[in-house]
């Protein structure tokens, strides 16, 4: 896909391929600052707008949506959840993760696709911090 879209050269296309080769490698996990910057490279066609039915679907099982419906109407529901956790994204960066009591982290953390069950406090306080 970062070939079909945005690369301006295949340098860069070769460079996240080369990126993605070495984080499945070694197991760590991405840098923010990496996904931020490999992420111009899929802005046109990650949109809910250019998704296909089993893409939605896929998506509102992760977020625990029912995926029943037409795929407008999936696409609306999956908007209004983002919308909801972008809200809460923003109260818990004023408030801070610190302040968060691990039942809570658990939740945030479910909600937003990530693992939940399994995990130190830390991690999940690692998790939602990035």
């Amino acid at each position: 896909m970062a070939r079909r879209n945005k690369a301006k050269s295949d340098d860069e296309a070769q460079r996240f391929s080369t990126y993605v080769q070495e984080v499945r490698g070694t197991g760590e996990q991405p840098q923010t600052k990496d996904i931020v910057r490999f992420s111009k490279l899929f802005e046109d066609e990650l949109t809910l707008e250019h998704l296909e039915r089993p893409q939605l679907v896929a998506l509102c099982k992760l977020l625990e949506l029912q995926p029943i419906g037409t795929n407008n109407l999936l696409r609306f529901q999956l908007m209004m959840k983002l919308r909801a956790i972008k809200s809460d994204d923003e109260m818990i960066a004023a408030e801070g993760v610190a302040a968060m009591s691990v039942s809570e982290l658990q939740a945030a953390c479910r909600i937003r696709g990530m693992r939940s069950l399994g995990l130190t406090t830390d991690q999940l306080r690692e998790q939602m911090q990035q």
